[in-house]
């Protein structure tokens, strides 16, 4: 029922959008990257050029025919989208100016620009807004909850040095992701792709990490899943599927098969970004497959690493945390503060974010650190994500424990002469306690 959803977004205007849903008497192939703030990249890395190349299945991909981004904090909003240049668009033309400013780059309205990539408005228009709720267990910061919430349509043109040129169509709607994320189940929407890429809790102002997205994904057809290693539920994702129902697991649970891994610092440098077929199961096949797959997936560390394990750990994210700390009291101390993002190179790396990257660069230092720790006792390729979790126990004695997750190399036959790859890439968790424990 994608159509029947993007003609509600349009409501009754009578638009750019709306010619373009004209032209399909089927669903338009979608995408939507939730929480994506200014980040464009997706518009590069989801393209035919670079997936058709990666993937195994490449000549499968089907490039999005539209692009829905979604963010809830209106002040990023309103500098992405600045009004002069939307009124500008948006006030009647005649029909050689609208080429002008399609054709001719008239406007000089760029979205994005570096000196290898560009993405440019050629068409802007405002939807209808939007009624979204904005809770104050699912954010940190309420910016404007009473407002209705923009919502904007645009035709893009992208320039990439290395995936060439080509125009794209894109939704940006100011709302909250789980707010959004129950608007489409419940409208039976059909989203052929999932970004999850830098999700709020400890990126951004949710308080959710957007680990509720696996429990929707064969309830929208989601066929691909991209994601960084920041998949672990917590506290957010939990208050989330309590507020809406939709959100919430069900007898469907879902297996991630990785295609590809898109290296960390190419896209936002939190670690590796994953691309994932789906593979749906029923609960009693996946109980089935788990009690077969868990005991190879998960190996707890010798008690002479725990220690450093979790001195190492435990340091990282205390700096990450003083750092959360300190935006959230100037965010106290001033309403109207704006963050700029900033960025800085060591070691030939650039890292980039609001606090000029550190948040990125101590993350990244935890993973490699720990690595080097695990590679002692595990032959792995590298960390690309940590956390924690419990181990629930019948007598209520759970047991707490932390975790990094790692790529290592399995060995695989051949599957001919063209096939260049002897090994594939298995996701392991490795384990380890506090001391206390």
């Amino acid at each position: 029922m994608s159509l029947e959803v993007l003609h509600l977004l349009n409501g009754n205007n009578n638009g750019h959008f709306k010619k373009w849903l004209d032209g399909f008497n089927t669903n338009p192939t979608i995408s939507w990257y939730a929480s994506a703030g200014r980040d464009f990249r997706d518009l590069l890395f989801l393209s035919n050029k670079y997936m058709g190349a990666n993937l195994n299945n490449g000549s499968n991909w089907e490039q999005p025919d539209l692009y829905i981004h979604t963010d809830y904090y209106t002040p990023f909003f309103d500098k992405l989208f600045p009004s002069n240049m939307a009124e500008a668009f948006n006030k009647p033309k005649s029909t050689f100016e609208s080429l002008l400013y399609e054709y001719a780059d008239i406007s000089g309205w760029y979205l994005y620009k570096d000196d290898r990539t560009s993405i440019r408005v050629k068409r802007f228009e405002y939807l209808p807004s939007m009624n979204a709720e904005v809770r104050g267990e699912l954010v940190q910061f309420k910016d404007f909850p009473d407002e209705p919430k923009k919502v904007v349509y645009m035709f893009l043109e992208v320039n990439s040095k290395v995936f060439g040129s080509y125009d794209v169509h894109l939704i940006y709607a100011n709302v909250v992701n789980e707010f959004f994320a129950d608007y489409l189940v419940k409208n039976q929407a059909e989203i052929n792709t999932i970004v999850h890429v830098r999700y709020g809790s400890g990126f951004g102002f949710a308080r959710a990490n957007g680990a509720f997205l696996k429990n929707i994904l064969h309830k929208i057809h989601t066929k691909y899943f991209i994601s960084d290693p920041q998949l672990e539920k917590n506290q957010g994702d939990i208050t989330a599927a309590r507020i809406y129902p939709s959100l919430r697991q069900d007898n469907y649970f879902t297996r991630l098969l990785t295609q590809h891994v898109i290296p960390s610092e190419s896209w936002s440098s939190h670690g590796n970004v994953s691309v994932y077929r789906l593979k749906y199961l029923v609960a009693f096949f996946f109980a089935f497959w788990v009690q077969l797959a868990s005991a190879q997936e998960v190996i707890y560390a010798p008690k002479a690493y725990q220690a450093a394990l979790f001195q190492n750990y435990t340091y990282f994210h205390h700096l990450t945390d003083s750092i959360e700390a300190e935006r959230s009291k100037r965010f106290e101390l001033d309403s109207n503060y704006k963050e700029e993002s900033m960025e800085f190179t060591l070691n030939g790396k650039k890292y980039y974010g609001y606090d000029g990257g550190l948040l990125g660069y101590y993350m990244q230092q935890c993973w490699d650190q720990g690595a080097l720790i695990i590679k002692s006792f595990l032959k792995i390729d590298e960390v690309t994500g940590c956390g924690n979790g419990v181990i629930v126990k019948a007598d209520g004695l759970n047991k707490p424990y932390y975790y990094y997750h790692c790529f290592k190399r399995v060995p695989i036959k051949s599957k001919g002469e063209t096939d260049k790859r002897s090994y594939q890439l298995e996701l392991v968790e490795v384990r380890f306690f506090s001391p206390l424990f």
